[in-house]
């Protein structure tokens, strides 16, 4: 099991690498971002939406990291 500060980067890493590849802003939607985040570091599917401290963590993160960026 990744750690607390791992599932965070890969959920901010995940909208960095979207960003630059020109996807739409439409497109990069906080379950898109947590999909990519959870192939990415090998976790089943729906990870995030499940747990419940993740489950708001994970919006916020994404929604952050796609504002500051």
């Amino acid at each position: 099991m990744p750690s607390d500060p791992e599932l965070e980067q890969a959920l901010r890493r995940q909208v960095r690498e979207a960003l630059k590849k020109g996807q739409d802003d439409a497109s990069i939607t906080v379950a898109s971002m947590r999909k990519a985040a959870e192939e990415a570091l090998g976790l089943e599917e729906g990870f995030y939406k499940r747990n419940e401290k993740w489950k708001e963590e994970s919006k916020r993160i994404v929604h952050e990291a796609f504002v500051c960026l």
